[in-house]
């Protein structure tokens, strides 16, 4: 019977080794043997370039590059041990450290275990470490409990502690639970679990994993869908960004900049416009407590009513709402604490020059009396309509000349 050859790189029979997995590195070099002695092969430089056949562009230069590897006096073995230096963690005795059983328990712990089959892959990887760190003496049988409990997220670590007390009643709670009772309690906890853990809403930690997609993705293909889609925006922002300024409407003069948003005139601005003012006591308008020109009834001027300042807008409003003025009245407010005489910036000639005026206020004395006035003349005015509602008679308007008497007139205190 012929010796068999040695397999063609990428071959199915051929030995594969990752380099991002070091701990395949002793099964490669095991499935080397096992072709080495199928096919003869005894020649140790011979033995070192079949290493280094089956292996991707990167890692054969690596190797090829050793002095184990160009030295003929080495022996394979020589070669073997000195690749096993590249690949921390391919070495039998630092195969796992105490972090990856560390590492293990708070993924676990952060994911959540929610059925029988999560159970037995978290028992699995924690027996295969643990179980290597206890042959080597870096744990002990105590801490190795100690840490599979802390895999369990604590709704069900709760569930499996009550089933622990229940079967040891005489355990000292100091004491570690042993692997194998921890692992029995929960398989009982978790009896009849399928896909998700569902003892109470509050146990559901993380949502279901998703199915896989039935038709992988290539990354080069992804790449290209992200391109094209990264693309198609840019071009609808650069579309949108220059259809922009002809569809909006041209800035008509007087609007905003350094004149009045209300009257468009440059000598003020609209907080001391005498226009807003005025309209305020016919009634067109009224300032909201945001200190803003809103209509008498408190909305904003309709958008879709336009023209070259708010005054022209409020104008064109009432044009359309005939009969919407509203009552002028006086509206003073009484401050507890004493406040300093107010300035307003006052505008002329120069935009540039602002010309600080200190403006009157009304002491607190003055405001009460003030409200005493306008209050004795409502009262008047309400006697008044009474009287001539007695008689059968229409009540007069009166005049702004006797309201304003009227108002002025010290009242005459009640008895």
């Amino acid at each position: 019977m012929a010796t068999p050859s040695m397999p063609a790189r990428g071959d199915r029979t051929a030995p594969t080794f990752d380099p991002h997995q070091p701990r395949e590195l002793r099964r490669y070099f095991s499935d080397l043997d096992f072709h080495f002695g199928r096919s003869a092969v005894g020649d140790e430089q011979e033995r070192k370039k079949h290493a280094c056949r089956f292996l991707d562009v990167d890692t054969c230069e690596l190797w090829e590059s050793l002095t184990t590897f160009t030295d003929a006096t080495k022996t394979f073995k020589d070669f073997c041990e000195e690749v096993y230096r590249l690949y921390p963690g391919s070495e039998e005795e630092r195969k796992w450290s105490v972090s990856d059983m560390d590492k293990l328990v708070g993924e676990t712990s952060r994911v959540g275990i929610l059925s029988l089959s999560e159970l037995g892959d978290y028992h699995r990887r924690f027996l295969v470490i643990t179980v290597f760190l206890l042959s080597k003496a870096r744990i002990s049988v105590a801490e190795q409990g100690r840490a599979f409990a802390r895999g369990f997220q604590p709704e069900l670590w709760a569930r499996i502690s009550q089933r622990l007390q229940l079967k040891f009643p005489d355990h000292f709670p100091d004491d570690p639970y042993n692997l194998q009772d921890i692992h029995d309690a929960a398989r009982f906890v978790l009896h009849g679990t399928t896909a998700a853990y569902s003892a109470t809403p509050t146990d559901i930690s993380r949502a279901a994993p998703a199915a896989p997609p039935t038709n992988a993705i290539k990354a080069e293909d992804l790449a290209t869908m992200f391109e094209r889609l990264t693309d198609t925006f840019v071009k609808a922002i650069t579309a949108q960004g220059t259809s922009r300024p002809a569809d909006r409407p041209s800035r008509q003069p007087g609007q905003g900049g350094d004149n009045c948003m209300f009257c468009g005139s440059p000598e003020h601005f609209m907080r001391a416009c005498p226009e807003v003012t005025e309209y305020i006591r016919i009634g067109k308008c009224k300032r909201n407590i945001e200190g803003k020109v809103v209509l008498s009834s408190g909305a904003f001027v309709p958008r879709e009513i336009t023209g070259s300042n708010l005054k022209d807008r409020v104008d064109e409003w009432h044009r359309r709402n005939p009969g919407q003025l509203a009552t002028g009245q006086m509206m003073f407010t009484v401050n507890a604490v004493p406040t300093h005489p107010m300035t307003i910036a006052s505008r002329h000639d120069s935009p540039s020059l602002l010309d600080v005026t200190p403006t009157y206020q009304l002491t607190d004395v003055q405001r009460i009396a003030s409200l005493e006035r306008e209050l004795f003349a409502l009262r008047t005015r309400g006697t008044r309509a009474r009287e001539m509602a007695q008689t059968g008679r229409s009540a007069p308007t009166p005049s702004p000349v006797a309201e304003r008497r009227a108002m002025t007139e010290t009242p005459e205190p009640e008895p």
